[in-house]
C-alpha cells in the first residue's frame, strides 16, 4: 500500500507541461456534466424534502376515514 502511495505522490510531483487545448466540443461535454450533476443533486434533494415532510406530517382526517371504511 505504501507503494501505492509513493508511485502516485511521485508520478504527482514529476509532472511536465502539456502542450494540450479544449476545443469547443470538449468544453460543450464539460457543462452538459456539470449541468447533469446539478439536476441530479436537485433532484435528490427534492426526493429526500418530500420524504422527510411525509414523516413529520400528521395524518389528514381523509386518510383516516378511508381507513375506517376499509375496516367496519
Amino acid at each position: 500500500m505504501k507503494q501505492c502511495y509513493f508511485v502516485v505522490i511521485f508520478f504527482t510531483l514529476s509532472t511536465s507541461n502539456s502542450y494540450a487545448y479544449l476545443d469547443p466540443g470538449s468544453a460543450s461535454i464539460i457543462i452538459q456534466a456539470v449541468l447533469a450533476a446539478l439536476a441530479g443533486a436537485l433532484m435528490t434533494a427534492k426526493y429526500w424534502w418530500y420524504r422527510l415532510k411525509a414523516l413529520f406530517r400528521r395524518p389528514s382526517k381523509d386518510r383516516d376515514n378511508n381507513e375506517q371504511k376499509d375496516e367496519g
